[in-house]
């Protein structure tokens, strides 16, 4: 469609489309299978751009905006949620029934329009796509979770880095004494580290398990009954588990459990 502008007697053609601003979210290094239910919060803006062809300078206005609450079920490919933005202020998107992105205005923006394309005298707007923030489930600064987005015209990346801490655990190892108070077996001794984090509905996720081992092996056993001064004493070793991600991607703390591995391990053995 165009509009039709009479300027000085001179007819003018002005062509009026509208535009839709497709995007697409990328939540990178992420844990496995980490469900999208339990995705934070996200706020877009996005700004108009227009270039003046008489003087060449540029006005820029936040148009628009969108907060995607909840990207369980907004359709998915290679990975990117895709999401967009077709009105004035404040906008929504949902899934239609048929598993198409439906996008609107939010309720309350009663004065949405439709995006320009060109202004009135036929210049042509451009947009930019605005990560504005990360809501993150109890608070915590979402630098400390996430790195810088990188947006790349509309594709929008997140790159998940929480701040990491470090776990020991003290294991008391008796080894098994001979009759003159030798030893005749030196175990290895591994821990297996899971954990799990809130869910965004306030639930405890299911335990992921083995994140981290640690082993004090059978060889390092040994040397340490060597360097020993009390032969009958039992042994102690402290073994820690590092690079631990204090924060979920939802901004819960990880709760962290340490379990000693059992299995194929212990050959007969008691853990006390």
């Amino acid at each position: 469609p165009f509009l039709e502008i009479v300027q000085e007697n001179v007819p003018r053609s002005i062509p009026t489309e509208n535009v839709t601003i497709l995007g697409q979210k990328l939540w990178k290094t992420m844990p496995a299978n980490y469900p999208a239910a339990d995705l934070p919060q996200v706020d877009f803006t996005l700004v108009q751009s227009i270039t003046d062809s008489a003087t060449g300078s540029t006005t820029s206005t936040n148009i628009a905006t969108l907060t995607i609450k909840n990207w369980d079920g907004l359709p998915v490919e290679d990975g990117a949620f895709h999401f967009g933005i077709a009105y004035t202020g404040a906008n929504v998107v949902t899934v239609a029934a048929d598993g198409s992105l439906k996008i609107e205005p939010a309720p309350g923006n009663d004065n949405a329009q439709p995006l320009p394309k060109y202004n009135e005298n036929g210049d042509r707007y451009t947009y930019t796509l605005n990560e504005t923030s990360i809501t993150l489930l109890n608070g915590p600064d979402s630098s400390e979770v996430y790195l810088q987005p990188v947006i790349n015209t509309y594709l929008v990346e997140n790159g998940y880095r929480s701040i990491q801490g470090a776990l020991s655990v003290k294991k008391f190892l008796e080894l098994p004494l001979d009759n003159n108070s030798n030893p005749i077996a030196y175990p290895a001794v591994q821990f297996a580290l899971d954990r799990r984090y809130t869910r965004n509905n306030g639930s405890p996720s299911d335990w992921e398990e083995e994140v981290q081992t640690v082993t004090w092996t059978s060889a390092e056993v040994q040397e340490a009954s060597k360097a020993a001064q009390d032969k009958t004493a039992p042994l102690e070793n402290v073994l820690t588990f590092k690079n631990l991600d204090y924060y979920a991607p939802n901004g819960s703390r990880w709760e962290y459990r340490i379990r000693e591995v059992t299995e194929d391990w212990l050959g007969g053995y008691e853990i006390t």
